[in-house]
């Protein structure tokens, strides 16, 4: 099973730790915005998923006969 790691599960996980594992030992609650913040900053901002639509077996054909001549 595979984890999401979203800026939400990463604020749930990090306001979960207790207080031995945070910076200066003080209780810290992060937000969601600090949590996109940050990944935006270190990995990158969020890819969007563009739709596309649904070949038909028979279009599916065509477009791989159509490769085939091109290749």
């Amino acid at each position: 099973m595979e984890k999401k790691v979203s800026a939400k599960n990463i604020q749930i996980k990090f306001n979960k730790l207790p207080k031995k594992f945070k910076e200066n030992k003080r209780k810290k609650n992060i937000s969601l915005s600090t949590a996109n913040r940050v990944l935006n900053k270190f990995i990158g901002k969020p890819q969007v998923i563009r739709k596309v639509f649904h070949l038909k077996p028979s279009a599916k054909l065509l477009r791989v006969q159509f490769c085939k001549f091109m290749k």
